[in-house]
């Protein structure tokens, strides 16, 4: 365990990873205080989230096929995570309009771009820390995300109190902007990759 945290590459990942899974994790969480200020239905509110997901299930798909095809973990990743930070961003000035349509796009398309962070990073991870089992990266990965959810549904219920939902939103894709923020830390090492293929 101690060379996964004295591996920087890995720490950064893992704070991008722990920031996008924690707001998808998160969202799902709190959908409906996030949403029923704004005269949402519990109706529209179940579309909103199943689109969530189904986009979401699409985009983890195309990211996949693309890392197999290019083996550009790294660029996938930053992709990920600036294209969340855009998305979410046009999520918090959609969702107060109160117009289903327009909601409904940009969920769709913020979906495409946050849920794709698992499969990235789960990949990723094994070529940043190969030699080691893939489990143990990922699952420190996933302890650090589901704690860091854990403390982000307090944070979103207060702000969602204080606020409104559109600052929560806002503080969606500022979570995304930092995940970025951290992917950019992370300097491409080819090493392990040229270990696996020589091996």
């Amino acid at each position: 365990m101690k060379e996964l945290f004295k591996n920087k590459n890995y720490v950064f990942m893992m704070f991008s990873f722990m920031f996008l899974f924690g707001i998808y994790t998160n969202l799902g969480l709190v959908l409906s205080p996030l949403f029923l200020p704004y005269g949402y239905t519990i109706g529209e509110i179940s579309i909103i989230g199943m689109v969530f997901i189904t986009f979401g299930l699409i985009g983890t798909i195309v990211a996949g096929k693309v890392i197999d095809k290019t083996k550009k973990s790294l660029l996938t990743l930053r992709v990920v995570c600036a294209s969340s930070a855009i998305t979410l961003g046009l999520c918090a000035l959609t969702v107060p309009t109160n117009e289903l349509t327009y909601v409904l796009i940009t969920i769709c398309a913020a979906g495409f771009c946050v849920i794709p962070i698992i499969t990235v990073c789960f990949s990723f991870a094994g070529e940043l820390t190969y030699p080691i089992p893939p489990s143990l990266p990922n699952g420190i990965m996933m302890m650090f995300a589901q704690g860091f959810t854990f403390i982000m549904v307090f944070v979103s219920i207060g702000i969602i109190n204080k606020f409104g939902s559109t600052w929560t939103m806002v503080l969606y894709s500022a979570s995304a902007g930092l995940a970025f923020l951290f992917s950019t830390f992370i300097s491409l090492d080819l090493k392990p990759v040229k270990q696996r293929n020589s091996s």
